[in-house]
Protein backbone atom coordinates (compact mmCIF):
# COMPACT_ATOMS: atom_id res chain seq x y z
CA UNK A 1 0.00 0.00 0.00
CA UNK A 2 1.31 3.54 -0.71
CA UNK A 3 2.66 5.63 2.19
CA UNK A 4 0.77 8.75 1.03
CA UNK A 5 -0.87 10.17 -2.05
CA UNK A 6 1.54 10.01 -4.98
CA UNK A 7 2.24 13.28 -6.81
CA UNK A 8 5.09 14.19 -9.19
CA UNK A 9 7.82 16.27 -7.55
CA UNK A 10 6.06 16.25 -4.19
CA UNK A 11 7.37 15.57 -0.69
CA UNK A 12 6.52 12.67 1.59
CA UNK A 13 4.39 13.80 4.57
CA UNK A 14 5.28 12.09 7.84
CA UNK A 15 2.52 13.09 10.29
CA UNK A 16 -0.51 14.27 8.31
CA UNK A 17 -2.27 13.25 5.09
CA UNK A 18 -0.67 9.80 5.13
CA UNK A 19 -2.09 6.32 4.71
CA UNK A 20 -3.59 5.32 8.10
CA UNK A 21 -1.95 1.90 7.73
CA UNK A 22 1.47 3.58 7.88
CA UNK A 23 0.68 6.39 10.33
CA UNK A 24 2.42 4.82 13.35
CA UNK A 25 5.51 3.73 11.42
CA UNK A 26 5.98 7.15 9.78
CA UNK A 27 5.58 8.93 13.14
CA UNK A 28 8.32 6.73 14.62
CA UNK A 29 10.50 7.38 11.57
CA UNK A 30 10.08 11.18 11.97
CA UNK A 31 10.93 11.03 15.67
CA UNK A 32 14.00 8.76 15.65
CA UNK A 33 15.47 9.40 12.20
CA UNK A 34 14.36 12.73 10.73
CA UNK A 35 14.19 15.00 13.83
CA UNK A 36 17.79 14.32 15.01
CA UNK A 37 19.11 15.40 11.60
CA UNK A 38 16.70 18.12 10.40
CA UNK A 39 15.00 19.16 13.64
CA UNK A 40 11.64 18.36 15.25
CA UNK A 41 9.73 20.76 12.98
CA UNK A 42 10.60 18.71 9.90
CA UNK A 43 7.30 16.90 9.10
CA UNK A 44 7.93 15.98 5.46
CA UNK A 45 10.94 15.03 3.38
CA UNK A 46 11.78 15.40 -0.28
CA UNK A 47 13.94 13.27 -2.50
CA UNK A 48 16.93 15.53 -1.74
CA UNK A 49 16.33 15.22 2.01
CA UNK A 50 16.20 11.42 1.62
CA UNK A 51 19.60 11.39 -0.09
CA UNK A 52 21.06 13.54 2.76
CA UNK A 53 19.52 11.30 5.42
CA UNK A 54 20.86 7.95 4.22
CA UNK A 55 24.61 8.52 4.87
CA UNK A 56 23.86 9.32 8.52
CA UNK A 57 22.91 5.69 9.18
CA UNK A 58 25.45 3.81 7.05
CA UNK A 59 27.54 2.96 10.10
CA UNK A 60 24.48 1.62 11.95
CA UNK A 61 23.39 -0.54 9.00
CA UNK A 62 26.91 -1.94 8.72
CA UNK A 63 26.96 -2.84 12.40
CA UNK A 64 23.47 -4.34 12.21
CA UNK A 65 24.45 -6.55 9.27
CA UNK A 66 27.57 -7.85 11.02
CA UNK A 67 25.94 -8.42 14.40
CA UNK A 68 26.07 -12.03 15.57
CA UNK A 69 23.72 -13.83 17.92
CA UNK A 70 20.49 -12.48 16.48
CA UNK A 71 18.89 -15.91 17.03
CA UNK A 72 19.29 -15.69 20.83
CA UNK A 73 18.71 -11.96 21.16
CA UNK A 74 15.05 -12.48 21.99
CA UNK A 75 16.02 -14.42 25.11
CA UNK A 76 17.25 -11.23 26.74
CA UNK A 77 20.65 -10.39 28.17
CA UNK A 78 19.98 -11.90 31.62
CA UNK A 79 18.94 -15.27 30.23
CA UNK A 80 21.86 -15.40 27.82
CA UNK A 81 24.34 -14.61 30.63
CA UNK A 82 22.76 -17.31 32.83
CA UNK A 83 23.14 -19.89 30.08
CA UNK A 84 26.76 -18.91 29.45
CA UNK A 85 27.54 -19.12 33.17
CA UNK A 86 26.10 -22.66 33.46
CA UNK A 87 27.78 -25.94 32.40
CA UNK A 88 25.09 -26.73 29.80
CA UNK A 89 27.43 -26.26 26.85
CA UNK A 90 30.06 -28.55 28.39
CA UNK A 91 27.48 -31.27 29.07
CA UNK A 92 26.12 -31.07 25.52
CA UNK A 93 29.61 -31.28 24.05
CA UNK A 94 30.36 -34.29 26.28
CA UNK A 95 27.23 -36.08 25.05
CA UNK A 96 28.15 -35.37 21.42
CA UNK A 97 31.64 -36.74 22.02
CA UNK A 98 30.15 -39.86 23.63
CA UNK A 99 27.88 -40.41 20.64
CA UNK A 100 30.85 -40.10 18.28
CA UNK A 101 32.78 -42.62 20.37
CA UNK A 102 29.89 -45.11 20.02
CA UNK A 103 29.46 -44.55 16.27
CA UNK A 104 30.88 -47.99 15.42
CA UNK A 105 28.50 -49.71 17.81
CA UNK A 106 25.54 -47.75 16.41
CA UNK A 107 26.44 -48.88 12.89
CA UNK A 108 26.72 -52.46 14.16
CA UNK A 109 23.23 -52.19 15.65
CA UNK A 110 21.91 -50.96 12.30
CA UNK A 111 23.54 -53.95 10.58
CA UNK A 112 21.99 -56.27 13.16
CA UNK A 113 18.54 -54.77 12.53
CA UNK A 114 19.06 -55.21 8.77
CA UNK A 115 20.08 -58.85 9.25
CA UNK A 116 17.02 -59.44 11.45
CA UNK A 117 14.81 -58.05 8.69
CA UNK A 118 16.57 -60.28 6.15
CA UNK A 119 16.01 -63.31 8.37
CA UNK A 120 12.35 -62.44 8.83
CA UNK A 121 11.42 -61.18 5.33
CA UNK A 122 13.97 -62.45 2.78
CA UNK A 123 12.26 -65.82 2.45
CA UNK A 124 8.91 -64.11 1.89
CA UNK A 125 10.53 -61.78 -0.65
CA UNK A 126 12.00 -64.72 -2.57
CA UNK A 127 8.71 -66.64 -2.52
CA UNK A 128 6.86 -63.67 -3.99
CA UNK A 129 9.32 -61.96 -6.33
CA UNK A 130 11.59 -64.78 -7.50
CA UNK A 131 9.83 -68.16 -7.75
CA UNK A 132 6.19 -67.02 -7.10
CA UNK A 133 5.67 -69.88 -4.64
CA UNK A 134 3.01 -68.00 -2.66
CA UNK A 135 1.14 -67.19 -5.86
CA UNK A 136 0.91 -70.85 -6.91
CA UNK A 137 0.13 -72.04 -3.36
CA UNK A 138 -3.63 -72.61 -3.01
CA UNK A 139 -3.48 -71.79 0.73
CA UNK A 140 -1.51 -68.52 0.43
CA UNK A 141 -1.72 -65.15 -1.30
CA UNK A 142 1.07 -63.37 -3.14
CA UNK A 143 1.97 -59.89 -1.91
CA UNK A 144 0.85 -58.34 -5.21
CA UNK A 145 -2.69 -59.77 -4.93
CA UNK A 146 -4.98 -56.97 -3.78
CA UNK A 147 -7.90 -59.15 -2.64
CA UNK A 148 -10.86 -61.12 -4.01
CA UNK A 149 -13.55 -59.94 -6.43
CA UNK A 150 -16.97 -61.63 -6.27
CA UNK A 151 -18.89 -61.14 -9.53
CA UNK A 152 -21.10 -63.26 -11.79
CA UNK A 153 -21.20 -66.21 -9.31
CA UNK A 154 -17.38 -66.39 -9.33
CA UNK A 155 -14.52 -65.28 -7.13
CA UNK A 156 -11.41 -63.78 -8.73
CA UNK A 157 -8.27 -64.02 -6.61
CA UNK A 158 -5.87 -62.65 -9.23
CA UNK A 159 -6.59 -58.96 -8.66
CA UNK A 160 -3.89 -56.28 -8.78
CA UNK A 161 -4.14 -52.57 -8.02
CA UNK A 162 -3.77 -50.19 -10.98
CA UNK A 163 -3.60 -46.42 -11.29
CA UNK A 164 -4.59 -45.95 -14.94
CA UNK A 165 -6.67 -48.77 -16.53
CA UNK A 166 -6.13 -47.36 -20.02
CA UNK A 167 -2.34 -47.37 -19.79
CA UNK A 168 -2.29 -50.70 -17.95
CA UNK A 169 -4.49 -52.49 -20.50
CA UNK A 170 -2.16 -51.57 -23.38
CA UNK A 171 0.57 -53.85 -22.06
CA UNK A 172 -1.62 -56.25 -20.08
CA UNK A 173 -3.46 -57.30 -23.26
CA UNK A 174 -0.32 -59.26 -24.22
CA UNK A 175 -1.01 -61.62 -21.30
CA UNK A 176 -3.77 -63.38 -23.31
CA UNK A 177 -5.99 -63.24 -20.21
CA UNK A 178 -9.54 -61.99 -19.87
CA UNK A 179 -9.14 -58.90 -17.67
CA UNK A 180 -11.91 -56.79 -16.16
CA UNK A 181 -10.92 -53.37 -14.83
CA UNK A 182 -13.10 -52.25 -11.92
CA UNK A 183 -13.64 -49.01 -10.05
CA UNK A 184 -13.95 -49.62 -6.29
CA UNK A 185 -15.75 -47.36 -3.83
CA UNK A 186 -16.48 -47.37 -0.12
CA UNK A 187 -19.22 -45.43 1.71
CA UNK A 188 -16.55 -43.26 3.37
CA UNK A 189 -15.52 -41.94 -0.06
CA UNK A 190 -12.38 -44.07 -0.53
CA UNK A 191 -11.68 -45.18 -4.11
CA UNK A 192 -9.37 -47.68 -5.76
CA UNK A 193 -8.91 -49.33 -9.17
CA UNK A 194 -8.09 -52.99 -9.80
CA UNK A 195 -7.52 -55.36 -12.70
CA UNK A 196 -9.23 -58.73 -12.13
CA UNK A 197 -8.30 -61.76 -14.28
CA UNK A 198 -11.04 -64.29 -15.10
CA UNK A 199 -9.52 -67.73 -15.78
CA UNK A 200 -12.55 -70.06 -15.56
CA UNK A 201 -16.11 -70.13 -16.85
CA UNK A 202 -17.32 -67.92 -19.70
CA UNK A 203 -17.82 -64.24 -20.49
CA UNK A 204 -21.51 -64.26 -21.49
CA UNK A 205 -22.57 -62.01 -18.61
CA UNK A 206 -19.38 -60.02 -18.16
CA UNK A 207 -19.77 -56.52 -19.55
CA UNK A 208 -18.99 -52.90 -18.74
CA UNK A 209 -21.34 -51.65 -16.04
CA UNK A 210 -21.81 -54.93 -14.14
CA UNK A 211 -21.46 -54.67 -10.37
CA UNK A 212 -19.80 -56.90 -7.80
CA UNK A 213 -18.25 -56.92 -4.33
CA UNK A 214 -14.52 -56.75 -3.62
CA UNK A 215 -12.81 -57.73 -0.35
CA UNK A 216 -9.30 -56.41 0.16
CA UNK A 217 -6.53 -58.12 2.14
CA UNK A 218 -7.73 -56.41 5.33
CA UNK A 219 -11.23 -57.83 4.95
CA UNK A 220 -12.89 -54.52 4.02
CA UNK A 221 -15.67 -54.67 1.42
CA UNK A 222 -15.81 -52.37 -1.61
CA UNK A 223 -18.48 -51.75 -4.26
CA UNK A 224 -17.01 -52.82 -7.62
CA UNK A 225 -18.10 -51.77 -11.12
CA UNK A 226 -16.55 -52.98 -14.39
CA UNK A 227 -15.31 -50.02 -16.47
CA UNK A 228 -13.09 -51.69 -19.09
CA UNK A 229 -12.57 -55.20 -20.47
CA UNK A 230 -9.64 -56.89 -22.24
CA UNK A 231 -11.35 -59.72 -24.14
CA UNK A 232 -9.57 -63.08 -24.52
CA UNK A 233 -10.68 -66.75 -24.33
CA UNK A 234 -11.35 -67.81 -20.74
CA UNK A 235 -11.65 -71.60 -21.01
CA UNK A 236 -12.01 -74.57 -23.38
CA UNK A 237 -15.61 -74.96 -22.17
CA UNK A 238 -16.42 -71.47 -23.38
CA UNK A 239 -14.84 -72.21 -26.76
CA UNK A 240 -16.86 -75.45 -27.07
CA UNK A 241 -20.18 -73.66 -26.68
CA UNK A 242 -19.20 -70.51 -28.62
CA UNK A 243 -20.36 -71.65 -32.14
CA UNK A 244 -23.80 -72.72 -30.85
CA UNK A 245 -24.26 -69.51 -28.87
CA UNK A 246 -23.27 -67.52 -31.94
CA UNK A 247 -25.82 -69.43 -34.04
CA UNK A 248 -28.56 -68.75 -31.46
CA UNK A 249 -27.68 -65.05 -31.37
CA UNK A 250 -27.82 -64.86 -35.17
CA UNK A 251 -31.27 -66.49 -35.21
CA UNK A 252 -32.50 -64.10 -32.53
CA UNK A 253 -31.17 -61.14 -34.45
CA UNK A 254 -32.80 -62.35 -37.66
CA UNK A 255 -36.10 -62.91 -35.84
CA UNK A 256 -35.93 -59.42 -34.40
CA UNK A 257 -35.33 -57.96 -37.83
CA UNK A 258 -38.29 -59.89 -39.24
CA UNK A 259 -40.54 -58.74 -36.40
CA UNK A 260 -39.30 -55.20 -36.90
CA UNK A 261 -40.31 -55.41 -40.57
CA UNK A 262 -43.90 -56.36 -39.75
CA UNK A 263 -46.75 -53.87 -39.46
CA UNK A 264 -47.23 -51.37 -42.25
CA UNK A 265 -43.89 -52.23 -43.85
CA UNK A 266 -44.73 -55.93 -43.66
CA UNK A 267 -48.09 -55.42 -45.37
CA UNK A 268 -46.39 -53.42 -48.14
CA UNK A 269 -43.86 -56.23 -48.59
CA UNK A 270 -46.69 -58.82 -48.77
CA UNK A 271 -48.53 -56.76 -51.36
CA UNK A 272 -45.31 -56.44 -53.35
CA UNK A 273 -44.82 -60.21 -53.20
CA UNK A 274 -48.35 -60.88 -54.42
CA UNK A 275 -47.85 -58.36 -57.23
CA UNK A 276 -44.63 -60.16 -58.22
CA UNK A 277 -46.46 -63.49 -58.36
CA UNK A 278 -49.21 -61.93 -60.48
CA UNK A 279 -46.59 -60.56 -62.87
CA UNK A 280 -44.98 -64.00 -62.96
CA UNK A 281 -48.33 -65.58 -63.82
CA UNK A 282 -48.90 -63.01 -66.54
CA UNK A 283 -45.46 -63.74 -68.00
CA UNK A 284 -46.17 -67.44 -67.95
CA UNK A 285 -49.51 -66.84 -69.69
CA UNK A 286 -47.85 -64.92 -72.49
CA UNK A 287 -44.87 -67.26 -72.69
CA UNK A 288 -42.45 -64.61 -71.32
CA UNK A 289 -40.21 -64.90 -68.25
CA UNK A 290 -39.49 -61.72 -66.33
CA UNK A 291 -36.54 -61.01 -64.15
CA UNK A 292 -38.67 -61.24 -60.99
CA UNK A 293 -39.92 -64.62 -61.96
CA UNK A 294 -36.35 -65.82 -62.47
CA UNK A 295 -35.42 -64.58 -59.00
CA UNK A 296 -38.32 -66.43 -57.40
CA UNK A 297 -37.45 -69.58 -59.24
CA UNK A 298 -33.81 -69.40 -58.18
CA UNK A 299 -34.89 -68.81 -54.56
CA UNK A 300 -37.22 -71.76 -54.73
CA UNK A 301 -34.51 -73.98 -56.17
CA UNK A 302 -32.13 -72.87 -53.37
CA UNK A 303 -34.66 -73.80 -50.70
CA UNK A 304 -35.34 -77.12 -52.38
CA UNK A 305 -31.61 -77.91 -52.52
CA UNK A 306 -31.16 -77.00 -48.83
CA UNK A 307 -34.17 -79.11 -47.90
CA UNK A 308 -32.89 -81.98 -50.01
CA UNK A 309 -29.43 -81.81 -48.42
CA UNK A 310 -30.86 -81.67 -44.89
CA UNK A 311 -33.26 -84.49 -45.72
CA UNK A 312 -30.37 -86.51 -47.09
CA UNK A 313 -28.42 -86.03 -43.88
CA UNK A 314 -31.40 -87.07 -41.77
CA UNK A 315 -32.13 -90.08 -43.94
CA UNK A 316 -28.49 -91.14 -43.93
CA UNK A 317 -28.30 -90.71 -40.17
CA UNK A 318 -31.41 -92.83 -39.59
CA UNK A 319 -30.06 -95.57 -41.88
CA UNK A 320 -26.70 -95.82 -40.13
CA UNK A 321 -25.77 -99.31 -38.99
CA UNK A 322 -24.75 -100.70 -36.52
CA UNK A 323 -26.32 -98.91 -33.51
CA UNK A 324 -23.12 -97.25 -32.32
CA UNK A 325 -22.62 -95.50 -35.66
CA UNK A 326 -25.24 -92.86 -34.77
CA UNK A 327 -23.47 -91.69 -31.57
CA UNK A 328 -20.20 -91.61 -33.48
CA UNK A 329 -21.85 -89.49 -36.20
CA UNK A 330 -23.19 -87.07 -33.60
CA UNK A 331 -19.75 -86.88 -31.98
CA UNK A 332 -18.16 -86.22 -35.37
CA UNK A 333 -20.61 -83.40 -36.12
CA UNK A 334 -19.95 -81.83 -32.71
CA UNK A 335 -16.20 -82.03 -33.25
CA UNK A 336 -16.53 -80.55 -36.72
CA UNK A 337 -18.45 -77.57 -35.32
CA UNK A 338 -16.67 -76.99 -32.01
CA UNK A 339 -13.25 -78.45 -32.81
CA UNK A 340 -11.74 -75.40 -34.62
CA UNK A 341 -13.00 -73.03 -31.92
CA UNK A 342 -11.60 -75.24 -29.15
CA UNK A 343 -8.26 -75.58 -30.94
CA UNK A 344 -7.83 -71.82 -31.36
CA UNK A 345 -8.80 -71.26 -27.72
CA UNK A 346 -6.34 -73.94 -26.57
CA UNK A 347 -3.52 -72.28 -28.49
CA UNK A 348 -4.32 -68.89 -26.94
CA UNK A 349 -4.69 -70.37 -23.46
CA UNK A 350 -1.25 -71.97 -23.85
CA UNK A 351 0.14 -68.46 -24.39
CA UNK A 352 -1.53 -67.04 -21.27
CA UNK A 353 1.05 -65.44 -18.96
CA UNK A 354 1.11 -63.25 -15.86
CA UNK A 355 4.18 -61.26 -16.91
CA UNK A 356 2.55 -58.41 -18.87
CA UNK A 357 -0.03 -57.83 -16.09
CA UNK A 358 2.75 -57.26 -13.54
CA UNK A 359 5.02 -55.41 -15.95
CA UNK A 360 2.22 -52.96 -16.72
CA UNK A 361 2.27 -52.20 -12.97
CA UNK A 362 5.95 -51.27 -12.99
CA UNK A 363 7.65 -54.65 -12.53
CA UNK A 364 10.68 -55.67 -14.59
CA UNK A 365 9.82 -59.15 -15.94
CA UNK A 366 12.08 -61.31 -18.12
CA UNK A 367 10.24 -62.47 -21.20
CA UNK A 368 11.18 -66.10 -20.65
CA UNK A 369 9.97 -66.00 -17.03
CA UNK A 370 6.55 -64.42 -17.57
Amino acid sequence: MPLARVSPGGSLPLLEHVNPAWLGALATFQKVAVAPVFGARKTEISAIDWEKLQPSYVAFETWLGAKAGAAVEKLGLARVEAILASEAKARIEALIAEDKALAAQAEAVADAVRMAHYRRDLHTLLKNFVNFRDFYDMDAEAVFQAGTLYLDSRSCNLCVRVDDPGAHSTLASLSRMYIAYCDLKRPAGQTMKIAASFTQGDSDYLMVGRNGVFYDRSGRDWDATIVRIVDNPISIRQAFAAPYKKFVRMNRRAGAEVRGGQGEGGRVADEGSRRDWRDLAAHRGTGRRGQDGGDHRRTGRGHRRSGAIFGGFVSGFLNLQPWYAKPLAILGAVLAISGPSMLLAWLKLRQRTLGPVLEANGWAINGACG
